[in-house]
């Protein structure tokens, strides 16, 4: 998964004799799945977005996965 997301106050810079400071709170902007396989022979990735994260998506991947790389 990967979350869109942004700080909600800007940090302040680092000043003599004291460190740079980064807020922990941030705002989400919303998020994305994304599911990849790598073939470790040639180096290919296959990525594909999907929209929920159930077991009939992730069946759904495994039976793509199993249509493109060889037996």
């Amino acid at each position: 998964m990967i979350a869109a997301r942004s700080r909600r106050h800007p940090g302040r810079p680092a000043a003599p004799g004291r460190p740079a400071l980064e807020e922990f709170e941030y705002r989400r902007h919303g998020t994305a799945s994304q599911v990849a396989a790598l073939d470790v022979r040639t180096g290919e990735v296959l990525t594909e977005i999907i929209a929920r994260n159930n077991a009939v998506t992730f069946t759904g991947i495994l039976d793509q996965l199993d249509a493109v790389i060889a037996s």
